[in-house]
């Protein structure tokens, strides 16, 4: 299965998951934010200093999770793996090909967040 091919089915549990799987990553994200915000050992700029770099740095690899398109579902599924946000289990109803390629790719790119939640 390269990176355009996928089977209807796949399209259709990932669109129903994807609403929950983004939520979950945006709470993670304000959870950080919160305890970036509520530090004590850091200035007060250096917290607004911190978030707005945070902030531009998801901003920049949310946009590739929020595009909504048969295109990069793969793509996405890949990101949310990598970030902690979905773990293999996760995709227990998609095709066996799709979990074999997650299976795949969480065990070559030695990314920690593929395997576990944050």
């Amino acid at each position: 299965m390269n990176d355009y091919e996928f089977l209807e089915s796949d399209w259709k549990i990932y669109r129903q998951r994807r609403t929950i799987w983004i939520e979950n990553y945006m709470n993670g994200l304000c959870k950080n934010y919160s305890k970036l915000l509520n530090a004590d050992d850091i200035s007060a700029a250096d917290r607004i200093w911190s978030l707005y770099d945070k902030l531009q740095k998801d901003t920049r690899k949310t946009d590739i999770v929020f595009r909504d398109s048969r295109t990069y579902m793969k793509q996405n599924i890949y990101h949310l793996l990598e970030g902690g946000v979905i773990t293999l289990g996760d995709l227990d109803g998609f095709s066996a090909e799709l979990q074999s390629w997650a299976a795949y790719i969480s065990e070559n790119t030695g990314s920690e967040g593929i395997h576990s939640r944050e």
